[in-house]
């Protein structure tokens, strides 16, 4: 490993450190009050599998990343990548297109009916969450930590709460 690889890791190890520890997130600082950030990979390339299913039922065959800041306001700033293997799915065309935008939240014991939920909370709170202007509705986990699936061959979803 070179010195300059190594002098990277030693500042990013002992920024990681030096970090304020708090209950609160920093995602783009504090004037949003922000309560989380929520980071979701889902690859979809079983069409039969319900997330993978055609919109607005599911988002469709190919994948979805997001990055949402979920905050205190009840909104959401999000950017991501969705990646269209059918003509015609979500945005319209096959390949890929960037998301970007804002959206809405509530929090949800148990989760609602007719929203993609693809973990489940172990104190069974949800943040259920709407992402405009797309037609893609969620609940993810309250709980932070890291969560990770493979319901079927050909289909894994990955997620991170976090502060």
């Amino acid at each position: 490993m070179n010195v300059l690889v190594r002098t990277l890791v030693v500042l990013i190890a002992v920024g990681a450190l030096l970090a304020p520890t708090a209950d609160r997130t920093f995602a783009y600082g504090t004037a949003d009050n922000p309560l989380a950030q929520v980071e979701f990979s889902g690859n979809c390339d079983d069409p039969s599998f319900p997330m993978c299913a055609t919109p607005p039922a599911g988002v469709g065959a190919g994948g979805i990343w997001l990055w949402m800041e979920v905050d205190a306001d009840h909104t959401v700033d999000f950017t991501g990548s969705k990646c269209d293997h059918v003509l015609g799915d979500v945005m319209g065309t096959a390949g890929a297109v960037p998301l970007k935008g804002t959206g809405t939240w509530t929090y949800s014991t148990g989760i609602p009916a007719g929203v993609t939920a693809p973990f489940r909370d172990p104190g069974n709170q949800y943040y259920v969450i709407t992402l405009s202007p797309y037609p893609l509705r969620f609940a993810f986990p309250v709980s932070q930590g890291h969560y990770s699936r493979h319901p079927v061959p050909a289909v894994s979803q990955e997620l991170t709460v976090a502060p």
